[in-house]
């Protein structure tokens, strides 16, 4: 039985198969998975219905279940940080910076080597997406 906040048996698979530098991608319900994701990809809908599940919301519990060492979050085309933004940043911990990425350019911080697994949301908030590089952080 598991004792911690995650208990979603796919995203359990996946983090246990991921290597240190590993990349896990948190989207927007916006994401067009079907033609941005490799094949190979590990993904997990948890779009059930329009906002259900946010972005954030699918944040916290891989934080309390793997160790992050970068994070970059979407940013709107002008720049400006979306609502999602705010909460991401409570949510990381004190040491991770937030970088930002446009979310035209989100696809170009992973590879399809080093992506292991992508949870789509059903958070319809634009540019509400992150992308968390696993891996313990330098002190």
């Amino acid at each position: 039985m598991i004792n911690g906040k995650l208990t979603h048996p796919d995203v359990l698979r996946a983090l246990a198969s991921a290597g240190h530098t590993a990349k896990v991608l948190i989207a927007d319900g916006h994401f067009p998975s079907s033609t941005a994701l490799p094949q190979h990809v590990a993904r997990v809908f948890l779009n059930y219905a329009p906002d259900v599940i946010s972005a954030p919301a699918a944040l916290g519990p891989i934080l309390d279940a793997v160790p992050v060492q970068a994070a970059v979050a979407t940013v709107r085309e002008d720049g400006s940080k979306p609502p999602a933004w705010a909460e991401f940043d409570h949510l990381l911990p004190a040491d991770i910076e937030l970088e930002s990425v446009k979310g035209s350019e989100l696809t170009t911080t992973f590879s399809e080597q080093d992506l292991c697994l992508a949870i789509l949301t059903g958070d319809l908030r634009p540019a509400s997406c992150i992308v968390l590089t696993l891996g313990l952080r330098q002190k």
